[in-house]
């Protein structure tokens, strides 16, 4: 409504220019002394080891961003708003319990997987592990998920909403690959292969723009 328009978007960048201050501004006050006893030559050697970090980061962040809401931008002028909602609601209750576990075990895999490296020890053992209990868990859920799924999205959300239901069902196998792929993505990190990981996001964003 007039002058509220675009308040959403001017409200996103304020919550991330104010989150970046007031942590640095705690980061500064805690790591103070720490800082400032930092010698010149290591700071500097630090910086070259670990330049991949922020050098590809950021063209790799913008990639994965736009890639995963190319749907939005491609479908909309083809089938409208109405059907884009249906679509963004599905997106959204399916994918936001997955990014909370994804990151949830993202933590623990991180750590595990790390000191296995710094120790110079075999890490396949872990991933099997995952992997394996990932496949007994999941697909149960997901066919118990597809035959509730009508019946919930209509208890949430109403009858209006049914569309939603059958976009969420096809989402399923997605939905499933993300949870396998999702929690371990910190592998590139810890092998510092930042720039063939930003190959990976750069070739998806045009497989799906295809």
């Amino acid at each position: 409504i007039g002058f509220i328009k675009g308040g959403l978007i001017i409200a996103t960048v304020v919550s991330a220019i104010l989150s970046f201050l007031l942590n640095l501004a705690r980061s500064m006050r805690k790591y103070k002394c720490r800082l400032a006893s930092l010698l010149p030559k290591p700071d500097k050697q630090t910086a070259v080891t670990y330049q991949n970090f922020p050098k590809f980061a950021l063209p790799r962040t913008l990639f994965n961003y736009v890639s995963a809401n190319l749907p939005f931008f491609l479908l909309t002028p083809f089938f409208g708003l109405e059907e884009t909602g249906f679509f963004g609601m599905a997106l959204t209750l399916a994918f936001t319990p997955i990014s909370l576990i994804n990151g949830s075990i993202y933590q623990v895999l991180f750590q595990q997987v790390s000191e296995k490296v710094n120790n110079k020890q075999s890490i396949i053992g872990t991933f099997r592990n995952f992997y394996r209990r990932v496949c007994l868990v999941v697909p149960p859920i997901g066919i118990l998920l597809f035959i509730l799924l009508p019946f919930l999205t209509k208890l949430l959300l109403g009858e209006a909403w049914n569309t939603t239901a059958d976009y969420i069902r096809m989402m399923l196998p997605w939905l499933f690959a993300s949870l396998l792929a999702g929690p371990t993505c910190f592998i590139t990190d810890i092998f510092m292969k930042q720039k063939e990981t930003l190959y990976v996001e750069f070739t998806l964003l045009i497989v799906r723009a295809a």
